[in-house]
């Protein structure tokens, strides 16, 4: 019956397409609504009518659609039975592979060899102690150096313009 409003007599368009092509519940109660009511009958054969129209309006398309299909079968099993690829085609990837693997092996380059490590020397504790008293008790730390030589010139800035 109509799915959009059980309250409605009429069957709606879902309704006829679905008795149409024959997917109708066999359980459905109103099948003598068509007969009654006259509305839903005019639907009904305008409905059947169409569907006549456009099956009757292409005659003899199954035959050709049966020979259209035969014929892409035929190319098909052609196709796979003769396929048109030349050897060089059909073995261009397996040379792009060993091309690229020669490649790789050409330009591999060895990992020279490691610098031995160097052992540091044995710094006494004390000597340790005494390095970083001194570190701590300078007023600018070392990286500063190279900055405080250029305001600590001794050279007049008049005498380096007169050069």
């Amino acid at each position: 019956m109509n799915s959009d409003n059980q309250n409605s007599p009429h069957w709606s368009e879902s309704d006829l397409i679905s008795r149409l092509y024959g997917l109708e519940p066999a359980e459905n109660r109103s099948a003598g609504h068509l007969a009654e009511c006259g509305a839903c009958a005019e639907r009904w054969q305008a409905l059947q009518l169409r569907r006549r129209s456009v099956v009757e309006m292409a005659p003899g398309t199954s035959d050709r659609l049966e020979e259209r299909l035969r014929a892409q079968r035929q190319a098909v099993w052609a196709r796979i039975e003769h396929p048109r690829q030349n050897l060089i085609w059909r073995m261009l990837p397996a040379a792009a592979t060993a091309l690229m693997i020669f490649a790789g092996v050409a330009l591999h380059q060895t990992k020279p060899p490691a610098a031995p490590v160097q052992q540091a020397s044995a710094v006494s504790d004390a000597q340790f102690f005494n390095e970083i008293a001194s570190v701590v008790n300078q007023e600018t730390p070392r990286a500063a150096d190279p900055l405080q030589g250029l305001f600590d010139s001794t050279v007049a800035p008049a005498a380096v313009e007169a050069q």
